[in-house]
């Protein structure tokens, strides 16, 4: 499995040392159409997954083991992305009452 992965990373940096680089859904859907039938319980519960993920959510689900790990991969990434938001809006709510604001 390593020499097949770092065969497909090979190729992907030679295209991108071409300038015709591969995008990432593009390098997943190549990674699994050349797995061994054994990973087919694998390709079908990511490809669920997939399937109900927004495509900028699919880096953080590829590579985990389990679906637990995928899950606590998205609930990391997303709710520090919850927390900045807060905080940002906590900092216009600031600037809005000190009257600095135009309406």
């Amino acid at each position: 499995m390593q020499e097949y992965l770092h065969q497909l990373k090979v190729v992907a940096d030679q295209l991108a040392t071409c300038s015709a680089p591969i995008g990432e859904e593009d390098l997943i859907l190549y990674t699994f159409s050349g797995l061994p039938s054994v990973y087919r319980p694998f390709q079908t519960s990511i490809h669920t997954t997939a399937q109900t993920s927004s495509p900028p959510a699919l880096p953080y689900i590829v590579g985990k083991e389990t679906t637990k790990d995928a899950w606590e991969s998205l609930e990391h990434r997303y709710s520090s992305l919850s927390r900045f938001h807060v905080i940002e809006l906590k900092k216009h709510l600031r600037h809005v009452m000190k009257g600095t604001s135009t309406m």
